[in-house]
């Protein structure tokens, strides 16, 4: 998920991620994640629009920012711009592939929310390719099964959550 830092140590010097914050002096080190920065603390207030503008600021420096296109992606997520996020989601996923799998499942839940259950229904077979044991990603992979009318294959998904973890609680809603 995002943190407002965006990996970044609040004393300066290099985060757990390996991003460098501030300088020995006490200047800003990296402007892209200065701009992360500042783009999650917009999203955490809610003004989303403004948090673009800053993973934007934040991709113009560096294309391959995996964090600032998966930030981004969120933002234009709670502003409903479907399209444009999964455009987002699916550049994450080409940078950081099996490090965000966050990104994976939020692509499949905006192509939920557009209707887009087959394509959704991809997303969620790699999930579990790269996850075998992720309860949440068969789960959602039965409801999805269950939207496009596959009950069998739906209810055999929900088997093997079962299986895999009998005492889970997992979200009535998936999108």
């Amino acid at each position: 998920g995002v943190s407002p830092s965006g990996g970044v140590s609040p004393s300066g010097g290099v985060s757990p991620s390996g991003e460098s914050s501030l300088s020995g002096n006490g200047r800003f080190f990296d402007s892209k994640v200065i701009a992360l920065y500042i783009g999650n603390i917009y999203l955490y207030q809610k003004a989303y629009e403004l948090a673009v503008k800053e993973y934007d600021r934040a991709i113009m420096m560096d294309q391959g920012y995996g964090k600032a296109w998966y930030n981004k992606a969120i933002a234009l997520t709670k502003l409903e711009r479907y399209q444009d996020a999964l455009i987002c989601y699916s550049e994450t996923i080409r940078l950081l592939d099996t490090e965000c799998l966050d990104a994976w499942y939020q692509k499949a839940m905006v192509l939920s929310l557009l209707g887009r259950f087959q394509e959704a229904l991809v997303v969620y077979e790699q999930i579990t390719k790269l996850d075998p044991e992720s309860v949440d990603a068969l789960y959602k992979k039965g409801l999805t099964l269950c939207e496009l009318g596959e009950t069998k294959k739906a209810m055999d998904c929900m088997d093997e959550v079962i299986k895999l973890n009998p005492a889970s609680q997992l979200s009535a809603s998936v999108y």
